[in-house]
């Protein structure tokens, strides 16, 4: 097997399934990945809901229930972007 990209794939999309995880992800909501030591310290995301909720209420100019724009790209500490958004 070569390790060379082919110019094209075939897929067959029969055989395909829907996102299990889709159902659970509420309307306006965003998937994150953490950091293993991070995940660690939060055993569901209502906390990480809760600890983020308090963190925006100490953040200067922040209103209650307001929305922030789209996150730029992530950066991490090797300045390498990713377009997920980061926590």
């Amino acid at each position: 097997m070569s390790d060379e990209l082919r110019a094209d794939y075939q897929f067959d999309y029969r055989q395909a399934e829907p996102n299990r995880f889709a159902a659970a992800l509420k309307k306006g909501g965003r998937l994150v990945v953490l950091d293993p030591e991070v995940a660690a310290a939060f055993p569901a995301s209502a906390s990480v809901n809760a600890v983020l909720k308090a963190l925006l209420q100490t953040m200067p100019g922040h209103q209650p229930g307001q929305a922030s724009g789209p996150t730029p790209a992530a950066s991490d500490a090797t300045g390498a972007t990713s377009s997920a958004p980061v926590l």
